[in-house]
């Protein structure tokens, strides 16, 4: 159809300003498209930043366990190094096989009429108590444990008569150190 305007002549708007609404009209267009580009583009670096701060939160609480766990396993290093340096005490201080033996031989040296009162074991010293009925048994004891081998003394501790009991005789025995083992280079 053709353009029929039944407003008089006089009502119709200007030319320059039915231009100036075709160029607005336009730019308005262009605006909108740029706005929605805009609030597209800030949704996207809304969600990464959002997707970038949830997997640092996560590698956090990774790091945070692996920390948890990196320090109990340090305790339970400190209480390993611990034991194992007890027990390297305790095998380097070596074994007293040779006191309890020297022990064993005191026992088969007692005569008839004497027993043992007390004994203290502790390395390269045996500490030893035995009381005698009679001094015959006390010279006979006193007697046969100088002649033991593998002792380097002998220290009389004490030497007492009880008539209720007899003589009781404390001896050390100091145990003579073994010869160091020669190395082979």
């Amino acid at each position: 159809m053709a353009d029929i305007n039944l407003l008089p002549q006089e009502l119709k708007p200007n030319k320059t300003v039915l231009i100036m609404s075709k160029k607005l009209r336009k730019v308005s267009i262009i605006l909108g498209f740029f706005l929605l580009i805009v609030a597209i583009a800030m949704g996207s670096v809304y969600f990464f930043y959002f997707k970038r701060t949830e997997g640092t939160l996560t590698k956090q609480t990774e790091l945070e366990n692996q920390i948890r766990s990196l320090e109990e396993t340090e305790q339970r290093l400190v209480l390993i190094k611990d034991r194992v340096s007890k027990i390297r005490s305790v095998t380097s201080s070596g074994s007293i096989a040779e006191e309890v033996n020297i022990t064993k031989r005191v026992f088969d040296l007692l005569p008839p009429g004497s027993h043992i009162a007390n004994i203290t074991i502790d390395r390269d010293v045996v500490r030893l108590g035995v009381v005698a009925e009679n001094l015959t048994s006390a010279s006979e004891y006193l007697k046969a444990v100088t002649a033991i081998s593998g002792v380097k003394y002998v220290n009389l501790i004490s030497f007492d008569f009880n008539p209720t009991f007899g003589y009781n005789i404390e001896l050390n025995f100091i145990v003579a150190p073994e010869d160091p083992k020669p190395q082979i280079n």
